[in-house]
């Protein structure tokens, strides 16, 4: 499994797709227990927002001028209110998981350490 946290961006709030970035330090982990060793493509998941509805969604492999990248991408056009009420600056959990042959993301707002971190930007 891998985990880590996302801290929401104009992106996720402006597009459809609500895109996650996933941070680099994950690369080597999602392609051997993602990907089964296979990387460098996009794949299907099921992804499970904060508000419990499974999305459909893919962890997208693109390269920019900053070399490639994995992105979980919710497929079609959902608003963004499956995500409950997130604003930019929001921390969310984002949790990777296969099981068989799916592939799961878990989304949970992280409120405790969103007041955690408010609370220590106010020292």
């Amino acid at each position: 499994m891998i985990s880590f946290f996302f801290k929401i961006g104009k992106a996720f709030l402006k597009y459809s797709n609500h895109p996650i970035t996933i941070p680099r330090v994950h690369y080597t982990r999602l392609v051997d227990q993602i990907y089964e060793s296979t990387g460098k493509k996009t794949t299907k998941v099921r992804i499970t927002p904060p508000n419990g509805r499974i999305l459909n969604g893919e962890i997208y492999y693109g390269i920019a001028g900053y070399g490639p990248f994995y992105q979980i991408k919710v497929l079609g056009s959902y608003p963004s209110d499956h995500f409950g009420n997130v604003k930019i600056g929001s921390i969310l959990q984002v949790a990777i998981k296969k099981i068989g042959d799916k592939i799961h993301v878990i989304i949970e707002e992280d409120v405790k350490l969103a007041m955690k971190i408010d609370l220590t930007s106010q020292i």
